[in-house]
């Protein structure tokens, strides 16, 4: 499985004058990326290191040149981050994890 980094452009219509349209661009996984690697004050090398993935990973996806990584690659560098993957993909802002409750699940035959 591997995900894939598009940049998505959301239409948000003003409920009080339908003629007003909004185009918000939302950030990128490698801007989200970039962001939370300079907060840390990590160079790109630095947060490859720590991530345990290749340079060329992290520059790539931050610069856009690479539109799919892997699960596992996302998943070790939001670790490395003290992020989401979910934040590093754009479901969150702002690391925000939201009021979302757990799904009831059920188990059958237990």
């Amino acid at each position: 499985m591997c995900i894939v980094l598009i940049p998505v452009i959301f239409l948000i219509i003003d409920s009080n004058r339908l003629s007003r349209i909004r185009r918000e661009t939302v950030t990128t996984f490698g801007e989200r990326l970039a962001g939370k690697r300079r907060e840390r004050g990590w160079s790109q090398r630095e947060l490859a290191r720590h991530a345990g993935v290749s340079h060329t990973i992290v520059a790539d996806v931050e610069k856009g040149a690479r539109h799919a990584i892997s699960t596992d690659a996302a998943k070790k560098l939001a670790r490395a981050l003290g992020v989401s993957v979910d934040y590093l993909i754009g479901t969150f802002e702002d690391n925000d994890q939201g009021d979302c409750e757990p799904a009831g699940v059920a188990m059958v035959g237990a």
